[in-house]
């Protein structure tokens, strides 16, 4: 009877370590994944920056066209006015 009862207390121990174990591996999976989804959202605002960059970039470049154009433009008024 008391092995009985030894083997019954240590099959709920194993058990409980299982439930443990199994317990912790969820968590450091939990735990990957809030990392991961982390990281994807630092790399989705890292791209939106560099978005934002660009479309900077090309709205400058494109007023330095348009103060080109009409610096020449307004360059060929004058050489047209003086002949």
């Amino acid at each position: 009877m008391l092995a009985a009862q030894e083997a019954e207390q240590i099959r709920i121990a194993e058990e409980e370590a299982v439930r443990v174990a199994a317990e912790q591996e969820a968590i450091r999976i939990a735990n990957e994944q809030a990392a991961a989804d982390l990281l994807a959202q630092q790399e989705a605002a890292r791209i939106a920056q560099e978005q934002a960059a660009a479309e900077e970039a090309q709205r400058l470049a494109s007023e330095l066209l348009a103060a080109q154009q009409a610096e020449k433009a307004l360059i060929a008024e004058q050489l047209a006015a003086e002949h």
